[in-house]
Protein backbone atom coordinates (compact mmCIF):
# COMPACT_ATOMS: atom_id res chain seq x y z
CA UNK A 1 0.00 0.00 0.00
CA UNK A 2 1.14 3.50 -0.81
CA UNK A 3 2.09 5.77 2.06
CA UNK A 4 0.27 9.05 2.62
CA UNK A 5 3.11 11.35 1.57
CA UNK A 6 3.62 9.55 -1.76
CA UNK A 7 -0.12 9.63 -2.40
CA UNK A 8 -0.29 13.31 -1.50
CA UNK A 9 2.45 14.31 -3.93
CA UNK A 10 0.44 12.73 -6.76
CA UNK A 11 -2.53 15.01 -6.07
CA UNK A 12 -0.91 18.02 -7.76
CA UNK A 13 -3.14 18.00 -10.87
CA UNK A 14 -6.32 18.65 -8.92
CA UNK A 15 -7.87 22.09 -8.75
CA UNK A 16 -8.62 22.45 -5.05
CA UNK A 17 -7.03 23.10 -1.67
CA UNK A 18 -5.28 19.73 -1.69
CA UNK A 19 -3.39 20.54 -4.90
CA UNK A 20 -2.52 23.94 -3.41
CA UNK A 21 -1.10 22.11 -0.41
CA UNK A 22 0.97 19.85 -2.67
CA UNK A 23 2.32 22.89 -4.50
CA UNK A 24 3.32 24.47 -1.18
CA UNK A 25 5.01 21.28 -0.03
CA UNK A 26 6.94 20.83 -3.28
CA UNK A 27 8.16 24.44 -3.18
CA UNK A 28 9.20 24.39 0.47
CA UNK A 29 12.98 23.93 0.63
CA UNK A 30 12.83 23.57 4.41
CA UNK A 31 10.43 20.64 4.46
CA UNK A 32 12.25 17.84 6.27
CA UNK A 33 13.18 15.06 3.86
CA UNK A 34 12.16 11.46 4.36
CA UNK A 35 9.01 9.43 4.77
CA UNK A 36 6.38 11.74 6.22
CA UNK A 37 3.41 10.58 8.21
CA UNK A 38 0.38 12.74 8.93
CA UNK A 39 1.60 13.81 12.37
CA UNK A 40 5.03 14.97 11.21
CA UNK A 41 3.49 16.88 8.31
CA UNK A 42 0.85 18.47 10.56
CA UNK A 43 3.47 19.55 13.07
CA UNK A 44 5.71 21.04 10.41
CA UNK A 45 2.93 22.79 8.45
CA UNK A 46 0.95 24.25 11.34
CA UNK A 47 2.96 27.49 11.24
CA UNK A 48 1.60 28.16 7.74
CA UNK A 49 -1.91 28.67 9.06
CA UNK A 50 -5.25 27.00 9.52
CA UNK A 51 -6.00 26.85 5.79
CA UNK A 52 -2.95 24.64 5.27
CA UNK A 53 -3.77 22.26 8.12
CA UNK A 54 -7.38 22.09 6.89
CA UNK A 55 -6.13 21.07 3.44
CA UNK A 56 -3.91 18.46 5.06
CA UNK A 57 -6.85 17.07 7.04
CA UNK A 58 -9.00 16.90 3.90
CA UNK A 59 -6.25 15.05 2.05
CA UNK A 60 -5.83 12.65 4.97
CA UNK A 61 -9.55 11.82 4.97
CA UNK A 62 -9.54 11.24 1.22
CA UNK A 63 -6.50 9.01 1.57
CA UNK A 64 -8.45 6.92 4.02
CA UNK A 65 -6.49 7.72 7.13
Amino acid sequence: MQDFYSWLLKQDTRNDIVSNLVSDIKQDPNLPKGNHDIESLRKYLEYKGDHVTEALEEAWLEFGG
